[in-house]
């Protein structure tokens, strides 16, 4: 074989090569593009599921789909939901889950964390040692956190407690504290950038305050 020959085979098999990697692009793309979310969603809603938020993970090929609590026989639903996906899906390897929700939980929950954009905003134009928020919940408590830039041995206490009561009246301006039942709490707690709790104030369902 001639140089210009072995040329010309070096050059047919890259082409042959590109088109292969093209054509499977093609296809996993197809893949992802054939799964209609939305529609899958509207079509378990008209068979009356209580679907929640329905979401699909390409690259981990896994579908997630939340359920309410509010329904008759969870156990017999969870699996009526599964296997109408997988009889759609049947041309597609994809992992289900169903997880069951506690709705009233969840939108609490969204409710509490809906002023934390706010919080932010406000804070960092306030102070360059303000680094962010988080927020926890647990069962009789939600936990506002605001992480300092501070040690634990230099900290300019007035500077967070103005950070703690700036937060304070958002969440109280958003009327929050009423959604808390008789012993639950709220608390706001700034952190050292070690995360030790440099101060905090626990609140209950009248805005009253008392220290940890």
């Amino acid at each position: 074989m001639n140089k210009k020959q072995l040329f010309g085979f070096t050059a047919l098999s890259l082409l042959f090569i590109v088109g292969i990697i093209y054509l499977l692009s093609r296809l996993h793309q197809n893949e992802q593009e054939d799964i209609d979310v939305a529609k899958l969603s509207q079509e378990l809603d008209r068979k009356g599921y209580h679907i929640g938020v329905m979401s699909y993970s390409p690259k981990n090929k896994e579908m997630i789909v939340q359920l309410s609590n509010k329904g008759p026989n969870l156990s017999h639903t969870k699996e009526a939901i599964k296997n109408y996906i997988k009889n759609e899906l049947e041309d597609h390897n994809v992992s289900i889950q169903v997880k069951i929700i506690d709705v009233e939980q969840a939108e609490r929950e969204r409710k509490w964390m809906s002023v934390v954009s706010k919080i932010d905003k406000q804070l960092k134009r306030e102070s360059n040692k303000y680094i962010g928020i988080a927020i926890g919940f647990n069962p009789q408590s939600i936990t506002y956190i605001l992480k300092s830039s501070y040690s634990e041995s230099d900290f300019a206490e007035k500077e967070i407690k103005d950070w703690m009561e700036l937060t304070n009246n958002v969440i109280v301006s958003q009327n929050l504290p009423s959604l808390l039942k008789n012993d639950e709490t709220y608390e706001i707690e700034v952190i050292s950038k070690n995360k030790e709790v440099l101060q905090n104030k626990r609140y209950n369902h009248n805005v009253e305050s008392y220290d940890d």
